[in-house]
């Protein structure tokens, strides 16, 4: 599946805050994965995400680009 990420032997997709959404993916290509995903389910139900609220971090030793397209 997209984006899953292992902690503690628990698979944990997605942190869902009452007004947000936090995305764990291990790799660029899972995350962009899950923002596809995302944004295709948004427009179903006639939502959008608000490109001016998007924060991403990554957690690596290699330098810090992260690549992904939001629509």
């Amino acid at each position: 599946m997209f984006g899953d990420f292992e902690i503690g032997g628990q698979v944990i997709r997605s942190v869902k805050y009452a007004n947000g959404l936090v995305l764990l993916a291990e790799g660029d290509t899972a995350l962009q994965g899950m923002i596809d995903k995302l944004i295709e389910i948004g427009k179903f139900y006639a939502m959008d995400v608000n490109v001016e609220n998007i924060k991403a971090m990554r957690i690596s030793r290699q330098p810090p680009t992260i690549q992904t397209m939001v629509d």
